[in-house]
């Protein structure tokens, strides 16, 4: 059985989402948790391109999109990013890490896509931005434990 857990910088970036845009905080927590009970959901997330777009979703009823950050898997990094539909949560990416040996899904990060100022970390998919080197920074930690 697959497993889901939000890391604790994740939850802070929860947090701060509420704080800021709660519309879309709700709606990104009610993501997560109907991701964390239903295990074929889980096992979408690492279908490359599962979900399609927001305008013709694959299939009709994915509420999310799912692809893997380029950027940190040439750099042998097992991270994806989950984009969900609903209006008031598609500029917010979900990075996590995928622990194939223990089933176990980790979200370590969560931005708003960079193309608009906010007072939330903006994720851009380069590895040299504030949250992507955090969220690298606890991608190592995780694979040392």
């Amino acid at each position: 059985m697959y497993e889901l857990i939000v890391h604790d910088d994740a939850a802070d970036d929860l947090a701060r989402i509420l704080e800021h845009d709660p519309p879309a905080g709700v709606l990104l927590i009610a993501l997560l948790e109907q991701l964390e009970c239903d295990q074929d959901l889980l096992d979408r997330l690492t279908q490359n391109g599962f979900g399609g777009r927001p305008a013709h979703p694959q299939p009709r009823t994915a509420k999310f999109n799912v692809r893997t950050w380029g950027q940190a898997q040439i750099h042998n990094m097992n991270m994806w990013r989950l984009r969900g539909f609903d209006d008031e949560c598609s500029d917010y990416r979900c990075i996590y890490a995928f622990q194939p040996l223990i089933d176990t899904y980790v979200i370590l990060g969560i931005g708003r896509k960079a193309d608009t100022a906010t007072k939330i970390e903006e994720f851009d998919y380069e590895l040299d931005s504030d949250l992507s080197l955090r969220i690298q920074a606890a991608y190592r930690q995780l694979m040392e434990e």
